[in-house]
């Protein structure tokens, strides 16, 4: 947490934003000690200017300067403010738990209730990475950022959502991943270093003999003159001194047993920028030089600058600024999805759907078709008995959460009802007082009815075309009605009818619901899909005819009953297959 808050503040910490500006601080708002309070109340006056404004980033880039300058409770808490605006949350969490830690006692209950508020609030968007198996001393880079090194001081605290994590060590093959992070949650990332078999020297100068920090792919390597065994392959150099002095990022590529020499001319980096990719991990580079995925913030130099930014399955975003001396820019570059040409789908994998992490609502609706619900209690349908296939209707909403990776999961809630009818089944009437039962045939109704509640978790593949695989699990609660009328012959021959007569049960029944759906994306974030979803239900308990509850005239012979029934009316595991339609929206 602490090297976070340098990263932004320099020698200071950093806070994270409430969701309106914090109250007015009393007449005497603690300091520490600074030489230049004037200077910092004059930038935390502009800051305080430009966050009415809505300049969110640069209001920050002022309040920060006002804080190094002279730290107040007040300035940090506009720092939290700004940063919770810019939705960079997992750094708002950390600074509150600075401003909590460092200014508690110089708080009123009001301002301290608030952050206590709006850390809660900020919580369930910030997500904890946790490394573990990794040397002691190896550095830890977050989008391009320095976090600490193993042992890390205190937990990695990021927003949800998609980033890269580099692990590295000297005389060590780096560790590298791209994770999806949930919200208050913990993810435990293994990153287990080799050791460097094989690699090349680097070696690093500054021509007017300077003494510079040397920061190979996010993390400080020595100073210069530097020479350095690096893993084989492409990294990305910079140089950072005091001040505004350094030198901007530069590529080289090591290869092995070789010496590579770097010159690196330091001069004023006197403007600085920060590059938002989406997707998350997108491939950023600046001013032709790779810096790596995700995230990019660093001092560059005042003028010019050419932005990329690339990812498999979208389209090459590339923008020219101008950086003013002096002056901070954020830049927020989304990607829009490339549409993969037929003979790609023939020759290549088809791509992972590559969004941010987001919300997804689904509603859809299937028609349930049943071969048969019966059991053996209604004995074999022989002709001329005729069973016809089943039918009905289930109206469902999704709510979910998709990874990056395309990895989703979530709830479930719908209605299911589903009929079939057995016409001409033959059965008999047991007449009260008579040995002889009077025997014909009778038209059986299953009615199953009830609501759907559960979980499932799928996998999206595709950009515009998407294929979605998905298995949902869970329970229905309702009810079976079984509805039965026929036509007897009583001991005389003649023939009477019976019924219609309705028996109604409590149900239940477990399922396990694989399902295939194809999409077709219409905008960029409303999804029409159509598939197949074969529910496999299994009965909690048996429903029999209850023939002692349910007598019948059995025509001039007096009352009689049904036959009673060995099992339940319905199997105790039988399948649906249900086509159906739904529109999905995501939210990122």
């Amino acid at each position: 947490m602490t090297l976070v808050l340098a990263g932004l503040l320099g020698a200071g910490p950093l806070l994270a934003q409430p969701t309106s500006p914090p109250p007015e601080p009393p007449a005497t708002d603690d300091a520490a000690p600074s030489s230049d309070p004037d200077q910092a109340k004059a930038r935390f006056e502009r800051g305080r200017e430009l966050f009415k404004q809505q300049s969110w980033d640069v209001a920050l880039a002022e309040f920060l300067e006002a804080r190094r300058l002279y730290p107040t409770w007040t300035t940090t808490a506009y720092i939290a403010a700004s940063l919770k605006r810019l939705g960079r949350y997992g750094e708002a969490f950390e600074v509150y738990e600075v401003l909590l830690r460092d200014f508690g006692d110089k708080l009123s209950s009001e301002a301290e209730q608030k952050a206590l508020r709006d850390m809660a609030e900020v919580r369930a968007l910030v997500g904890t990475i946790e490394i573990t198996g990794a040397e002691e001393g190896a550095s830890v880079v977050v989008d391009q950022k320095a976090r600490g090194e193993i042992p890390l001081p205190s937990p990695l605290h990021v927003d949800a959502g998609s980033h890269v994590i580099r692990v590295s060590k000297p005389g060590y093959e780096p560790f590298e991943a791209r994770v999806d992070v949930a919200g208050i949650t913990t993810l435990r990332v293994a990153a287990r270093l080799r050791r460097l078999k094989e690699g090349g020297t680097l070696k690093v100068v500054e021509p007017t003999g300077k003494t510079l920090r040397v920061v190979v792919d996010g993390i400080t390597a020595g100073d210069t003159p530097l020479e350095a065994l690096i893993a084989p392959g492409e990294h990305v150099v910079s140089l950072r001194g005091e001040g505004q002095i350094g030198a901007m990022p530069t590529s080289v590529t090591i290869r092995k047993d070789e010496v590579e020499i770097l010159r690196l001319e330091a001069g004023p980096l006197d403007a600085r920028l920060r590059i938002e990719p989406t997707p998350a991990d997108a491939l950023v580079s600046l001013d032709s030089v790779t810096l790596g995925r995700g995230v990019w913030e660093g001092e560059v130099r005042h003028g010019e600058h050419t932005i990329e930014v690339a990812a498999h399955g979208f389209l090459t975003a590339k923008r020219t600024l101008f950086l003013g001396r002096n002056k901070r820019d954020v830049i927020d570059l989304r990607l829009e999805r490339d549409v993969v040409p037929p003979f790609k789908l023939v020759r290549e994998p088809v791509p992972v759907r590559a969004l941010p992490a987001h919300f997804t609502v689904e509603l859809g609706i299937g028609v349930p078709l049943v071969a048969s619900l019966w059991g053996e209690a209604l004995g074999g349908c022989t002709d001329p008995c005729e069973r016809p296939l089943g039918v009905g209707v289930s109206p469902v909403l999704r709510a979910g959460y998709e990874l990056g990776s395309g990895l989703s999961f979530g709830l479930t809630a719908g209605y299911l009802t589903a009929a079939q009818v057995m016409t001409g089944r033959a059965t008999q009437i047991d007449v009260l007082g008579r040995p002889d039962p009077h025997r014909g045939v009778v038209d059986d109704a299953l009615h199953l009815r009830g609501t759907l509640l559960g979980g499932w978790m799928g996998y999206s593949l595709g950009t515009k075309l998407l294929l979605h695989l998905r298995l949902g699990v869970g329970g229905l609660i309702g009810a079976l009605s079984d509805e039965r009328a026929g036509s007897f012959k009583d001991s005389t021959t003649n023939s009477y009818a019976v019924g219609p007569y309705v028996q109604e049960y409590s149900a239940g029944y477990f399922f396990v619901a694989p399902e295939v759906r194809g999409g077709l994306v219409l905008m960029e974030r409303l999804v029409l899909m159509a598939g197949l979803e074969v529910p496999v239900l299994v009965a909690t308990k048996e429903n029999v005819w209850d023939a002692a509850r349910q007598p019948v005239t059995a025509g001039a012979d007096g009352p009689g009953t049904f036959s009673p029934a060995p099992a339940s009316l319905t199997a105790p595991v039988f399948a649906l297959f249900v086509p159906g339609v739904s529109a999905r929206y995501d939210f990122y």
